[in-house]
């Protein structure tokens, strides 16, 4: 894309805050480039894999839906599934091309994994990949373009996850990076988290590598060409909408090729893709009870939600640590379209037992002390939410207690927090990771100290809404049947980690912002309790990247 179009697409100032955070991205790629040996397999690794057995061995059938490929794409392509690990596998091309390119570059082969088909026409990338998924007989089934790369060890990850989690998943992914085309360097490598709910509501995260049983391509059926440049989110969200259970193998396991026509060179190339990835998500809100509006932003792919108020009339319970927060707040919780007074009962509240900004810092992540939401939790049983606040935090968003509402009245929602700035107006908390080792527990706020207009690595520090394991807790919603049930959960970070365990959505949601008064760092340590609560690894981090500064830093 050229200046103008930058200009025209961005504006001017968010393009230059664009500018500076791309340089972070460059310096993540050099430094993946430089590391790149400690993320792709050995090849000790690679030859006693090849040697490996299980007790669970499926044939996975890979459906490439080929265009006019090139030969040089297509070898590549074909030589790294060939090339598998482990070898049960078939790979399917459905050859909607005109020429006879990819049929007589697959004559160099003679291997009956090969599965060729010829279509009699091009329907398009749902039409043609339905066409070769008729034709699956393995277990599992899995997607590849037909310009893009394996890893030699990508079968073998997801064959040893098939037979280490139990229930056995119906659908598992991995992480991938880019392939630079013209420079055949790896770049711009995507860690993802764990399955996180309300991020793939905003965006296709999951992407590549991708398989999913043949049990539930049955179900739930193949792609919609109604969807086509946004088929592959639909299936997902389609799968999950079917109760479908999702695995993450945090290894790169996939190449996605950059060359002059693929999207992930111009996304613009494809705006029409980006139209439909609207009308996909707003389908799966409906189908799931949690109907909204679905809207494109600067950064396409990227999306907002604007959830659907509730029919049933609801009683609020805000509560303030002094008169002038109050008065903030007030001002700035609807917007002047927004017809609260028929939809909610808002009670505003200054917290007398509210104790001084001065408790000690051991005290910053007990639910009831140094916090507005009180000493006795079951006071509140005769509101539906109650909003609670930490150090004077005051709004910055217009609508901020409308956009809430319209999130925690979700399905399974017990918390949605605001994105937080420090002092410095800086980003103080995103939410919060972990990280548990001999020397003890710590805690780092994820995005800490950013600019509060930059994305964050992979988008998740504005626009959207996201799972999280931990939060502070400065200024957040939450349902007053949770703060009952948990009452005796006062830790903050004990109590976000038993509603996810105990599958709850714990939320942070970046168009909400919040100034927090004389603080630029979040609690940083776990409590016993919260300890024993813990999983390996922070699902909606990811063990690939340091927690330093919660960056996802190399």
């Amino acid at each position: 894309m050229n200046l103008l179009s930058l200009i025209k697409q961005y504006g001017i100032r968010d393009l230059a805050y664009r500018y500076f955070e791309s340089k972070d991205t460059a310096n993540r790629s050099a430094k993946y480039l430089e590391n790149i040996s400690s993320f792709l397999p050995t090849e000790a690794e690679l030859t006693a894999q090849r040697n490996a057995h299980f007790d669970y061995e499926p044939t996975f059938s890979i459906v490439v839906p080929a265009y006019e490929t090139k030969e040089v794409f297509l070898k590549e392509l074909v030589d790294s599934v060939l090339g598998q690990t482990y070898g049960k596998l078939e790979l399917i091309i459905a050859d909607g091309s005109k020429s006879d390119i990819v049929r007589k570059y697959l004559n160099n082969y003679n291997d009956d994994r090969i599965v060729y088909i010829k279509l009699k026409e091009n329907t398009g990338i749902s039409g043609n990949t339905n066409e070769g998924f008729s034709h699956v007989k393995g277990d599992y089934v899995a997607l590849l373009d037909h310009d893009d790369v394996l890893t030699l060890n990508a079968l073998y990850e997801m064959v040893k996850v098939l037979n280490e989690v139990s229930p056995r998943p119906d659908m598992v992914y991995s992480d991938e990076d880019k392939l630079n085309q013209a420079t055949g360097q790896f770049t711009d490598p995507s860690f993802k988290p764990d399955y996180n709910e309300y991020f793939l509501r905003h965006v296709n995260y999951i992407c590549h590598f991708l398989i999913y049983s043949k049990e539930l391509l049955d179900k739930v059926g193949g792609l919609d060409a109604a969807y086509d440049g946004a088929q592959d989110h639909e299936f997902i969200l389609r799968c999950a909408a079917n109760g479908a259970k999702i695995a993450h193998i945090p290894k790169i396991l996939y190449h996605w090729r950059i060359h002059p026509e693929s999207t992930a060179a111009d996304p613009n190339s494809k705006l029409y893709a980006f139209n439909n990835g609207m009308k996909a998500i707003e389908k799966y809100l409906k189908s799931v009870g949690d109907p909204g509006q679905v809207s494109l932003t600067k950064d396409l792919g990227i999306y907002t939600i604007k959830y659907d108020m509730p029919k049933d009339k609801l009683k609020v319970l805000v509560l303030s640590e002094n008169e002038t927060q109050l008065d903030r707040m007030k001002k700035t919780a609807f917007d002047e379209a927004c017809d609260y007074s028929s939809k909610c009962e808002i009670t505003w509240k200054i917290n007398s037992q509210h104790n001084s900004a001065a408790d000690n810092k051991s005290s910053d992540n007990n639910l009831y002390n140094n916090n507005s939401c009180g000493t006795s939790s079951c006071d509140y049983s005769s509101y539906d939410y109650i909003v609670c606040t930490k150090h004077a935090a005051v709004p910055a968003t217009k609508n901020w207690l409308g956009k809430m509402l319209r999130t925690v009245t979700n399905k399974n929602v017990a918390i949605v927090a605001a994105k937080c700035l420090g002092s410095d107006n800086k980003v103080l908390s995103c939410g919060a990771t972990y990280q548990i080792n001999t020397q003890g527990s710590k805690v780092v706020s994820l995005y800490e100290g950013i600019n509060r207009h930059f994305h964050g690595y992979n988008h998740r520090a504005i626009d959207v809404t996201t799972n999280v394991s931990l939060d502070p807790l400065y200024m957040a919603i939450i349902r007053s049947d949770v703060i009952c049930e948990y009452q005796k959960e006062k830790d903050v970070y004990a109590l976000c980690l038993k509603l996810n365990n105990d599958g709850k959505h714990v939320l942070v949601d970046t168009e909400i912002v919040a100034k927090v008064s004389g603080v630029n760092q979040i609690p940083d340590k776990l409590s016993d309790k919260a300890i024993r609560l813990v999983k390996k690894y922070d699902p909606y981090y990811t063990p690939n990247t340091s927690i330093e500064k919660g960056q996802f830093l190399l």
